[in-house]
């Protein structure tokens, strides 16, 4: 019920603008396949972010799709963590050049694992077996953690009124100097 109120306040571009806010977070690129004009997207995303109602879509939306995955913030903290704290020690690689996670290795190391390169070698001694084994950024999933743990300052993650504050000054600092841009074309054409 709510749900629907929340739908009927909306303009059907808004909507729109929600619908394509959730593909992938873009607001420029949601306003352009909303049907804003592609001049004008960073400035129509950012006035769509700030408005109350399309905020509260964006999070009923968001709500739903998790349900709906049964993903929550839990299994991504999960996620972040296995990759986090994963350690090359958790894996030994057997005569076959195979991967197998060592005793005592997290329930879930294996997922860490970004990528495995397996190469055959023929040699006059026979077949031998060169394997590379290449782990998930580990930065990343501890910025990503830290993150949504509020452990560092200056991020989006502070709350989403810091994130409006900065695309509110990136849309400002980019009308502006389009705007200068302008004008400094003008006084080039006019001879000043």
């Amino acid at each position: 019920m709510a749900q629907q109120r929340t739908e009927r306040a909306l303009t059907p571009r808004q909507r729109r603008f929600v619908e394509e806010y959730l593909v992938d977070l873009n607001g420029k690129q949601a306003a352009i396949r909303a049907g804003y004009s592609p001049k004008t997207a960073e400035v129509q995303a950012s006035q769509s972010l700030r408005n109350v109602k399309v905020q509260a879509a964006i999070t009923a939306a968001q709500a739903r799709r998790s349900q709906r995955i049964e993903l929550t913030q839990d299994t991504v903290l999960r996620e972040l963590a296995v990759l986090a704290l994963s350690d090359l020690t958790h894996y030994a690689i057997d005569d076959a050049g195979n991967v197998q996670l060592r005793a005592g290795a997290p329930e879930g190391a294996m997922r860490a694992v970004a990528s495995l390169k397996k190469k055959i070698v023929h040699t006059d001694a026979g077949v031998s077996y060169e394997t590379e084994i290449r782990l998930w950024n580990k930065p990343a999933g501890i910025r990503m953690a830290g993150e949504h743990l509020g452990l560092f300052k200056g991020g989006e993650r502070e709350g989403p009124e810091v994130h409006v504050h900065l695309h509110e000054a990136r849309d400002r600092l980019t009308a502006r100097l389009s705007h200068l841009a302008h004008r400094h074309a003008e006084d080039a054409t006019n001879g000043h």
